[in-house]
């Protein structure tokens, strides 16, 4: 599970933790506008997050552009915010991280691991063109990126 999943993962734990502690587990039903204002809020503070980080992405790719690469992997270049509006975000929705569980023809197949091909996104839909770089292209862009100590870090295996 990446950085970002586990994120949105927790910020959904807690506000649903927020709104039914504060509703009293099926308190009076004609004040849910609480909950609607917690869920506006949390929703609002979603999408401030994402806009930040399509600005942090967007000054990332200048920088790795100003170092020579012209290909970059599409968790730069994609609106980190698309997918919210495709989604009901917290209240009604299916429990957070569901859509990691594979359904039960995948896992007798592959096992309970997604598995996503190298050159596709984290969708698995459109092809990624930096996954179609050489290695030693997506190398040189990951030490750039991210320093040499955290890649030899990241390659190392001890992230989790």
């Amino acid at each position: 599970m990446n950085v970002f999943t586990r994120r949105v993962t927790a910020v959904v734990t807690g506000t649903l933790l927020a709104a039914v502690l504060l509703s009293g587990c099926g308190g009076d039903a004609t004040e849910p506008s609480e909950v609607d204002r917690i869920d506006d809020a949390v929703n609002s503070a979603m999408r401030l997050q994402q806009e930040l980080e399509g600005v942090t992405n967007r000054l990332i790719v200048e920088c790795m552009v100003t170092a020579g690469f012209d290909t970059h992997p599409q968790d730069l270049t994609r609106d980190p915010a698309a997918w919210i509006e495709e989604v009901q975000l917290l209240l009604g929705s299916d429990p957070p991280g569901t859509n990691e569980f594979p359904t039960v023809a995948e896992a007798e197949q592959q096992g309970f691991d997604p598995v996503y091909p190298d050159r596709y996104d984290d969708t698995g839909n459109e092809p990624d063109p930096y996954w179609d770089m050489s290695s030693e292209y997506t190398n040189e862009y990951d030490v750039a990126r991210y320093g040499p100590e955290f890649y030899e870090f990241m390659r190392s295996g001890d992230l989790l």
